[in-house]
């Protein structure tokens, strides 16, 4: 059921960067969205734990490393790119879009320089939210939120 709502993220964030290519500048190694700590909830976090396992020893040491020093997010590799892009959770796929946020708009300030973005490409995060919740729910979550550095740590067993 999350990688459906993933799915439809992804392609929200797609066709806002068709209709208004010049407002985005979002690309590979551009990591200023990344620089929190994020939590995340369990449905999200058995995701991204899994694809954290899969990666090389090296890699989870390393995030392992960045998650002791407070540096965040723990995930980023070297070049600020996401060691599990492909089971990276909502939050982090909706980055750089124009959300809502309790009536306001808000979006990176890398974005939308030159243009406002258009009312059908500003994603409700609480509608977004709303969502999760009942996909962790079903998940068997009970609404407490999982810190993607304490995955990190947690599952990189050569750290300790």
């Amino acid at each position: 059921m999350i990688e459906v709502l993933h799915d439809r993220i992804d392609a929200f964030f797609r066709a806002a960067t068709e209709a208004q290519p010049a407002a985005f500048s979002c690309a590979p190694g551009c990591d200023a969205c990344c620089r929190v700590d994020l939590a995340v909830f369990p449905v999200e976090a058995a995701r991204v734990r899994a694809a954290f396992q899969a990666l090389t020893a090296q890699a989870r040491r390393d995030a392992a490393a960045r998650a002791r020093a407070g540096k965040h997010c723990a995930m980023l590799d070297g070049a600020g790119r996401c060691r599990v892009y492909g089971a990276r959770p909502a939050i982090c796929r909706s980055h750089g879009l124009a959300i809502l946020v309790d009536g306001r708009l808000d979006a990176c300030p890398k974005n939308y320089r030159d243009e406002a973005p258009r009312r059908p490409h500003v994603l409700d995060i609480e509608t977004l939210n709303e969502a999760i919740v009942r996909v962790d729910a079903a998940f068997g979550g009970r609404g407490e939120r999982v810190r993607l550095a304490d995955i990190a740590v947690e599952e990189d067993g050569e750290a300790r």
